[in-house]
Parts: structure tokens; sequence; C-alpha cells
């Protein structure tokens, strides 16, 4: 698999960990690590363990690089091969491909579960008269549904009756009384899953003291998560078509033969 184009940057780790350094010093890091993600996920590559070519990699003189490594190198780690690692680097980088091989498993199983759908027969043409009536397999069919139904309007009312209690408690916190409520009902408006407006129910008190705008931050919750989805289900069905590419090229293929 290759490797990432992006790595992840935590902004608020990464200002947290140089907090004491100056600009230069940040610089050099920040180079090393971009050098690194790049060169560092073959194991016959990667950051040097020589701090001359180190020093040529972030475009300075030995002399000065060696001012800023006695900060920086506190950062790396040797790797056993004449290279250097991030260890924090290296666990960005496994959680990547780790997601990827995911997504790219879910979109061959998403293909093969189409191409077993469209080459299984619509049913049989003639029929079968030892078969069952057709009344009888359609009631056992609605019974299902309606239990499936019955269930989701329980777990629905369930998680309902939850984001009111929750709606009460956050209600003699915050100024605003009816804010709280006032958001729930026009989330619900707006076709928004009960999950998700219970998580973001969830998130404001747990983050009650620090949330300036309690609608704007929970807000902001559903716009991630509905980001994410449509992210993960674009690259799903990316993986997907490359999949059904492959296999009609094959069976022209054989057709050819």
């Amino acid at each position: 698999m290759s490797n990432p184009p992006a790595y992840q940057c935590y902004a608020a780790d990464f200002d947290e960990d140089t907090a004491a350094w100056d600009n230069y010093e940040i610089g050099v890091y920040k180079r090393l690590l971009n050098y690194s993600w790049i060169n560092g996920w073959r194991e016959d590559e990667g950051l040097p363990d020589d701090t001359k070519m180190l020093a040529r990699i972030v475009r300075c003189s030995h002399k000065r690089f060696l001012k800023s490594w006695v900060i920086v190198s506190k950062k790396f780690s040797q790797k056993g091969n004449g290279f250097l690692i991030n260890r924090r680097l290296e666990e960005e980088r496994s959680n990547l491909l780790k997601y990827k091989e995911s997504q790219r498993e879910s979109g061959k199983r998403g293909a093969v579960k189409r191409w077993k759908k469209d080459s299984e027969p619509n049913g049989d043409p003639i029929g079968d008269p030892n078969s069952e009536p057709n009344g009888e397999r359609y009631g056992e069919s609605m019974a299902l549904q309606s239990s499936s139904s019955n269930k989701e309007r329980k777990d629905y009312t369930v998680l309902l009756k939850q984001s009111e209690h929750l709606c009460q408690t956050l209600s003699t916190f915050f100024k605003n009384k009816k804010m709280v409520w006032q958001w729930r009902q026009q989330a619900m408006n707006n076709n928004i899953k009960a999950e998700l407006i219970q998580e973001c129910l969830e998130q404001l008190w747990k983050y009650r003291s620090t949330a300036r705008d309690p609608t704007a931050y929970m807000n902001h919750i559903i716009q991630i998560k509905h980001q994410n989805a449509n992210e993960a289900k674009a690259i799903a069905e990316h993986e997907a078509r490359k999949l059904e590419f492959a296999e009609i090229a094959r069976k022209i293929g054989h057709k050819g033969e």
C-alpha cells in the first residue's frame, strides 16, 4: 500500500510541545517531520542519523543546525538501521494506513454484494406449484417488517426521553433557559437523527463550562459528523467503482479470448 500524501497535525498538541522553542527550532522540526513522512515509510529509507545530512535537509549550515538540534533531537529516536523516527508521526502513519485498508475492504465487500445481486435471477418465471402461497410469504415478511419498525420506534422514543432529560438539566445551567430546547426542536424539524441529537447534547454537557455559543457548538458537531460520513461514503464508492471497472475489464478480456 502506498504512503498517504498527508499527515494530521494536531495544532494544540504541536503548540504545547514546542511552546518554549524559537521559530528557527520549530522550522527545523517541521522540515524534518515532512521529510520523515515522505521518505520514512520504506524500511531502507527515512531520516538519516547524520547531522550533516540533516542540516542539508533543513537547508542551513551545519553549525546553525547543531544549535537547534540540541532541542529538536529530543523528538526523534533511532530506528535501528541508520535512520531516525518520530514515534508520534509513525503512529499517525499506522492509523491512516489501517483506515485506508478498512475502506478498501469495505469497497470490496460492497462491490461483491452488488455483483452478486446483479447476477442472481429475479425469480422463477414459471413458479413451483408445490411452493407456499404468495400470501403467506407476504404476511410473514410484513410481520417481520412490522416487528423491526416497532423496535425502531421504541428506540427512538427512548432517545427522545433521554434528550428531554438532558435539555432539562442543561437549561438549569445556561441563562437562556429555552435555548437548548429550541435547538433540539429545530434539529428534529431538520430530520436530524435522534442519536446525533443525543450525542450533541451529551458533548455540550461535557464541555458546558467552556462552550461560549452552545447552539453553534452543537451545530458544528453535526456538520463534522455529516462531513465525515460523506467523506467515508465517497471513499467507499470510489473503491467500489475501481473494483467494478476491474471486473468489467476482466470479463471483456475473457470474451476476447
